[in-house]
């Protein structure tokens, strides 16, 4: 199995998430593991206009 993918990640956007499933902190320890793909949903729904995926996209 090829860990640097991980396409089912909850964040604090669900109620099942706890405030360790930041979207930036994921981000961090996805870097620090060698994940290289990340996959985040369905939380969209709940983020208004995907401002806050926007934001913690490194650039």
């Amino acid at each position: 199995m090829d860990t640097r993918f991980d396409f089912h990640i909850h964040t604090t956007y669900l109620r099942c998430a706890n405030e360790t499933m930041a979207i930036p902190a994921i981000l961090a320890e996805g870097a620090r593991l060698g994940v290289t793909r990340l996959g985040l949903g369905p939380e969209r729904l709940w983020a208004p206009s995907g401002k806050p995926f926007r934001a913690a996209r490194p650039s």
